[in-house]
């Protein structure tokens, strides 16, 4: 019980320290944003009749001639992904704004033409922008993420009563603090879809802390836990509880793990916030839902007898 008090307590000024150092950084250099984070713009390259044997090399060409244009333009540019379709190659390319207007489509698709030409091929690119949050749409994802949030707190409020409402909303709060201080350390890209992560991030930190909160309630319901500190409760009840929190975290984290492994380069990065979305989900729950509960369940016994707190280590 006394190293798994210790151990909680480690964790809890890792993620405090992590919230205060992720916050700073947030507040000065922001987030790494992709090139299309604010409405930026893709240009799509293509070559049709790509196929056989020659097909990647073609495609290569297409790809380092494309590339060797953008140099001389003085491009800012991100390689998407290079997709193969039956007849052809489609290479997406993300631009920002300021780009976008340096390129003219004639210049580049000769540039390719004359790097494929002993294929025989032709390209053809176009230019659009790309359009992905407006002010209100993020509006709207703030709200529904509100609306999730008041309806989970009424639901853990006549299930687990005002206590147990009070450690999940504030566990998921800190979840999401947490990812957004990590995503500001680690320099993760943060894709125009790091919001929907982000609300990810919030109910996973809700429903991991509910099932702590839950086993916690039972606990204090058994008779012969009368006894027992909210210290040692919240101890039994994460040792109780670990299977559980391990197995919904290691699924969705070996989804982002896959995801950031064999994905194109968007669903890399993607795959890298949902692993920042678990870390600090589980982090989380496991550094204050208990700790909350207590707190606001108003534990007389742990007030009352501080050396009970100190003879946890010697209970088996």
């Amino acid at each position: 019980m006394k190293n798994m008090s210790k151990s909680l307590k480690i964790f809890t000024v890792i993620a405090l320290s992590a919230i205060v150092v992720g916050m700073v950084f947030l507040g000065i250099f922001g987030f790494n944003k992709t090139l299309d984070y604010d409405n930026g713009y893709e240009l799509k390259i293509e070559i049709e009749g790509n196929y056989g044997e020659t097909a990647e090399s073609t495609a290569g060409k297409m790809k380092t001639a494309a590339e060797k244009y953008f140099n001389e333009k003085g491009v800012n540019y991100k390689n998407y992904s290079v997709e193969t379709l039956e007849n052809g190659n489609v290479l997406l390319i993300k631009l920002d704004q300021q780009s976008s207007e340096k390129i003219v489509i004639a210049d580049l698709t000769a540039k390719i033409d004359d790097a494929i030409f002993e294929s025989g091929l032709t390209s053809s690119a176009s230019l659009y922008k790309k359009q992905i949050f407006t002010s209100s749409e993020l509006g709207w994802v703030i709200l529904g993420l509100g609306i999730t949030a008041v309806i989970m707190f009424i639901y853990v409020f006549f299930t687990e009563k005002l206590a147990g409402a009070l450690s999940v909303i504030i566990t998921s709060l800190i979840s999401v603090l947490l990812f957004l201080s990590l995503m500001a350390i680690t320099r993760i890209p943060a894709t125009p879809f790091v919001y929907t992560v982000m609300a990810f991030t919030c109910l996973l930190g809700a429903s991991l802390s509910l099932v702590l909160v839950n086993r916690l309630s039972e606990l204090k319901k058994n008779v012969g836990n009368d006894k027992k500190t909210g210290a040692e409760l919240g101890d039994v009840a994460l040792k109780s509880s670990a299977v559980r929190l391990a197995f919904v975290s290691g699924a969705i984290l070996l989804a982002g793990l896959l995801f950031a492994i064999i994905g194109p380069a968007y669903l890399r990065f993607l795959g890298l916030q949902i692993i920042v979305s678990v870390i600090s989900s589980l982090f989380a729950t496991v550094s204050f839902s208990a700790f909350l509960w207590r707190v606001f369940k108003n534990d007389k016994k742990s007030k009352n007898l501080p050396e009970k707190e100190d003879a946890v280590g010697t209970l088996k």
